[in-house]
């Protein structure tokens, strides 16, 4: 799973299968569904970081969106909470009635699904491990098969635990060469990195048996790659911190 402050956990497709006319009332109204999508996800961390701060953390510290795990109710709080800033604009736009109903229909299922975290509790991990950036990729001297490969990255932490995979990037490898990856510089309380490569998007597989250390680079050893795992979705949480009854805005 995510953490809160990794990349937003769902796309404007995704909103499309709850409120499938919230793109073409987006382009009517001049909406950037991409923008009202990160400013929910800021609203709905004010919101939360509110209520965490509410409650004591376990071993002491100060609550952190950056430890927080975006588990499936807090998924749809911030889906729904997009849905209804696209329309409360759509509404002070044209003041129609239609969009009023909306927004207060998107408004109601965030506020459930918040209660329904709380009620469950919130996902927080101790040490969090963010996001990988896009690997570094070049060709050097080798036998891998000719062809365009897809890279993925994950950092992982002293535990075990990997964190979400970077976006991909991909390489064209000519005849003579073979793939090189390495990582950017590695964020606070990562140990290694795990390797994902496939020969199409959607086929990625962990290439690297152990983790690799921060500073080292992965070479494709032969003609063809190897089929470990699949990329994860990152940490799970470590604890679920269920929170006292609030009363969310409207």
């Amino acid at each position: 799973m995510a953490l809160y402050t990794d990349s937003p956990v769902f796309t404007i497709e995704e909103l499309m299968a709850y409120e499938t006319g919230v793109l073409d009332t987006a382009q009517r109204e001049g909406i950037n569904l991409t923008t009202k999508i990160h400013l929910a996800r800021e609203e709905v961390g004010l919101e939360l970081l509110s209520v965490l701060r509410r409650t004591p953390v376990p071993g002491g510290g100060t609550a952190d969106l950056a430890r927080v795990v975006v588990t499936a109710p807090l998924r749809l709080w911030q889906i729904f909470h997009t849905l209804a800033i696209v329309y409360r604009d759509a509404h002070h736009s044209q003041l129609n009635q239609r969009y009023r109903g909306k927004w207060q229909e998107y408004s109601a299922l965030g506020r459930w699904a918040a209660g329904l975290l709380f009620q469950i509790g919130v996902g927080t991990v101790t040490n969090p491990i963010p996001e990988a950036d896009a690997p570094v990729l070049s060709e050097t001297a080798g036998s891998l098969a000719t062809g365009v490969y897809s890279v993925q990255v994950a950092w992982t932490n002293a535990a075990g635990q990997e964190g979400a995979p970077s976006n991909l990037a991909s390489i064209a490898i000519q005849g003579g060469g073979t793939l090189e990856v390495g990582v950017p510089q590695p964020p606070a309380g990562t140990t290694g990195w795990n390797v994902y490569v496939g020969a199409t998007p959607s086929d990625l597989f962990q290439q690297n048996a152990t983790a690799l250390s921060p500073t080292q680079t992965w070479v494709a050893p032969g003609v063809s790659l190897a089929s470990g795992k699949r990329p994860g979705t990152g940490q799970e949480p470590d604890t679920l911190r269920p929170m006292p009854r609030v009363t969310l805005r409207a």
